[in-house]
């Protein structure tokens, strides 16, 4: 049986950390400003979408953060084309 090399060398990456972000506030004066109709239902979509990106960020164990992490991205990728995520409209700071 051959033995195992040690020319091998693994990159280390270091992994990014996530910091909280206030969503619910710049999603909740753009809702504000577009909708009449059915208001408190998008408020509380953007608060679920706060509490979620808390969870899969920060709170999950290990065990449900890769299922919280998907619902999250999962969610992020639905609003991409639906708001004007930007600097000059929907104004969200992700901080790496």
């Amino acid at each position: 049986m051959a033995s195992v090399s040690s020319n091998y060398r693994m990159a280390v990456v270091p992994q990014k950390k996530a910091y909280e972000t206030n969503m619910v506030y710049p999603l909740q004066q753009f809702i504000k400003q577009i909708c009449s109709s059915n208001l408190d239902d998008y408020l509380r979509s953007a608060d679920s979408l706060q509490q979620l990106r808390t969870e899969a960020l920060f709170k999950a164990n290990r065990q449900e953060k890769l299922s919280k992490l998907q619902r999250y991205y999962d969610q992020m990728s639905a609003i991409e084309s639906k708001l004007p995520i930007s600097e000059s409209q929907i104004r969200i700071a992700f901080k790496w």
